[in-house]
Order: C-alpha cells, then sequence, then structure tokens
C-alpha cells in the first residue's frame, strides 16, 4: 500500500514510529524532496529510531520524542515489559512501570510548518481517538490526505473511548473506510456495521483501516 500511494516529494507523518521499520521504508518512498516526521515517545524505541536513521542515511526524517495527543503537555507512557510496540498512554489491568513522556497535538506541531500533508501512518495501541482528536485542523487543511490506522476496538475501549467513537470520527470527517481483503489482494469498502461486528473487545482482535476521501462509484 505505502509503495502504491507514498509518492516522490510527499511529507508523511509516522504517528507510533517505534524503532523506524516502516519510517525507513516511507523515508525511501518520498525521497530528497519530501519529509517524514516521526513520533515515538518510548525513549529506549527512540533511541533505536534514531540509531536507524542515521545508519541508513536517511536525512528526510525529522524524529519527534513526543506522544501524539489531544493536548500539547505531559502525560503517562505505561511500558510493557514483554513487547516493546504496547505501551500505551492509558492505565490498564495490568501492573505496568510508567514514565511521563511529552505529547503533542498534530495541529500544534503542523501550525505554520507544512503547507501540504499527503499521508499519516498511525498505530498507537488503543488512543487513535486521542491523536484524532487533535488533528482535526489538518484534516480540514488538507482534504486529499490519506490515513492509515490500525482498528483494535479493546484498546480503544482500555483508553477510555470505544470503537463507535472512532469509527465515527472518522466518518464524520469524510473518510471513505478500506479493509485489505486477501482473497482479492485488494483494499476494498467496508462498513460501520461490518468492522463493529467482526472486531469486538471481547475477541481482541484488530485489523487496519485505509481512510481516503475519494468518492466509491
Amino acid at each position: 500500500l505505502f509503495q502504491e500511494i507514498v509518492k516522490a516529494g510527499d511529507t508523511v507523518i509516522d504517528i507510533g514510529a517505534n524503532i523506524g521499520y516502516f519510517t525507513l521504508h516511507l523515508s525511501r518512498l518520498v525521497g530528497a524532496g519530501g519529509q517524514v516526521h516521526a513520533f515515538e515517545p518510548d525513549p529506549d524505541n527512540f533511541f533505536l529510531l534514531n540509531k536507524n536513521i542515521h545508519e541508513n542515511s536517511c536525512g528526510n526524517i525529522q524524529a519527534i520524542p513526543k506522544a501524539i495527543s489531544s493536548t500539547t503537555g505531559v502525560s503517562r507512557l505505561y511500558l510493557s515489559e514483554k513487547e516493546c510496540v504496547d505501551h500505551h498512554l492509558y492505565r490498564s489491568k495490568e501492573d505496568r512501570d510508567s514514565i511521563e513522556v511529552h505529547t503533542i497535538t498534530l495541529d500544534d506541531y503542523c501550525r505554520e510548518q507544512f503547507p501540504k500533508i499527503d499521508f499519516i501512518k498511525m498505530d498507537i495501541q488503543g488512543a487513535e481517538t486521542l491523536a484524532f482528536s487533535g488533528m482535526r485542523g489538518v484534516l480540514s487543511e488538507n482534504p486529499s490526505v490519506k490515513l492509515l490506522t490500525e482498528y483494535w476496538p479493546f484498546g480503544l475501549d482500555a483508553s477510555g473511548s470505544s470503537a463507535e467513537a472512532y469509527l465515527d470520527m472518522l466518518l464524520d470527517a469524510g473518510f471513505v473506510l478500506r479493509e485489505y481483503r486477501a482473497k482479492t489482494k485488494e483494499w476494498e469498502a467496508v462498513s460501520r456495521e461490518t468492522l463493529l461486528s467482526t472486531y469486538t473487545v471481547d475477541n481482541h482482535i484488530h485489523t487496519n483501516l485505509y481512510c481516503t476521501r475519494e468518492k466509491l462509484d
């Protein structure tokens, strides 16, 4: 999908960059004339992200040690001992260590900086509604922006939101939702009702949604 939609010269936002696996792919696709802005609040992940950027000579990546959220300030990041990809901004039933991290809204970060944003990739363990609520200005100013987001009802519920609320945010912003189909190897339109019945808090499963404002035939 990245190879299909991300073009040379694009400006890309990577929310939840982790150690940079997808960040580096995006860097190669946008080329020397493009930019990738990668957000990763965990210090250990951020160290490896910067190391990967340096060792791969990716001069078009700006790494930011902050979490994208609904407010600009500070928050707690609750750390997973098992997986560096499962840190999150909400207190769960698990007894997790936590650290203080800086947060910023995407609107605040992008204010007066970028004339155009082409693509946003977001995977932040259930905090998607928080991040989305802080990027309404960016979405308004960039009507053709494309978004790839994780959709995980369990994480959305644990963060104090819900699958219903997140889907409504996406739809209210004018996005058409697509999900990858293994049989056809295509991203096909999927309804709110299908997503709510297929992915639930109880079954813990998740998927990725490719969101555009293009009209369907």
